[in-house]
């Protein structure tokens, strides 16, 4: 098993047993078994997609184009240098 399986096998377990202490009315066990379940859940390896963009420095508004009018030949995106996009081509250097 991985650390992931063994963790999420002891989350079920913890559910398990607070549910238990929740029918016993046993508010001592309740309040320390939901620790222990925020924790192991703190544990767990985080999702992650292999690739993160930071959209936080991007000025929409200094950004604005008029897309609605694209002509030919009219640069739309710069990447600085030499690469360029305009409405039907892409230019490398």
């Amino acid at each position: 098993m991985t650390i992931k399986e063994h963790l999420e096998e002891a989350l079920d377990q913890v559910s398990k047993a607070l549910i238990g202490a929740l029918e016993e009315k046993n508010e001592d066990q309740v309040v320390k078994l939901f620790e222990l379940y925020n924790k192991v859940k703190e544990a767990l390896p985080k999702e992650t997609s292999g690739f993160s963009i930071d959209f936080s420095d991007y000025n929409v508004a200094a950004q604005a184009t008029d897309w609605t009018n694209f002509g030919a030949g009219q640069d739309v995106i710069s990447f600085g240098g030499d690469t360029t996009i305009s409405s039907d081509t892409i230019s490398l250097g």
